[in-house]
């Protein structure tokens, strides 16, 4: 039987994957969010959104509203445990928008919201590709780096000793834990999940 993961990978066009270790990072030569290395015990890759992904019959709604623009990476990892049942998470999805500056950090949301849509639009056709219909469960949050965040915001995790816990919310719309980072350094993949 053929991973969920390894599914996923498969209908992507190969040119597209950052194999790991995955170093998440703005396009622009400009920018000011400094890459950001993903360490991850588990299998992981992602997926390098381009500015002009989005499908070609979606309209140009004014940019407060635009279901055009998406985050900048999906990265997809295995779970810490093996999905034995079908209510076990199959798969791990962090969905990655950087900005660097303070009013694209406050936009960043929608990105991430329509990023999680588009993980599980993907996730819907790498299924359907290996012929089930049922669809395994995932765990989707998002992640905002941006060097507007002030470093004071990470703390130590109090029940994990050396754990660095970002700051988060939970968005009701998209029905996912969004964190925020100063960018730059690195972050572990699993403890997001």
């Amino acid at each position: 039987m053929t991973s969920v993961l390894e599914a996923v990978q498969r209908i992507i066009d190969p040119a597209r994957i950052v194999p790991a270790p995955v170093i998440l990072s703005e396009e622009a030569e400009t920018s000011r969010c400094k890459p950001i290395r993903v360490h991850s015990a588990a299998e992981s890759w992602a997926l390098r959104l381009q500015s002009d992904d989005h499908l070609r019959v979606l309209a140009a709604l004014s940019k407060e509203h635009s279901v055009r623009r998406l985050p900048d990476y999906l990265v997809f990892s295995e779970p810490r445990v093996p999905a034995q049942r079908s209510e076990d998470v199959a798969l791990n999805i962090l969905v990655c928008e950087l900005k660097s500056s303070a009013t694209g950090a406050g936009e960043a949301l929608a990105q991430v919201q329509l990023g999680k849509l588009l993980a599980e639009y993907l996730l819907r056709v790498a299924v359907h590709s290996v012929g089930e219909s049922e669809i395994p469960k995932v765990w989707c949050c998002g992640l905002i780096a941006s060097p507007e965040f002030p470093a004071s915001m990470l703390t130590k995790g109090s029940t994990r000793p050396g754990k660095v816990e970002h700051p988060s919310q939970y968005d009701k719309l998209s029905k996912m834990r969004i964190y925020r980072s100063p960018g730059g350094g690195e972050i572990q993949l699993e403890s997001f999940f």
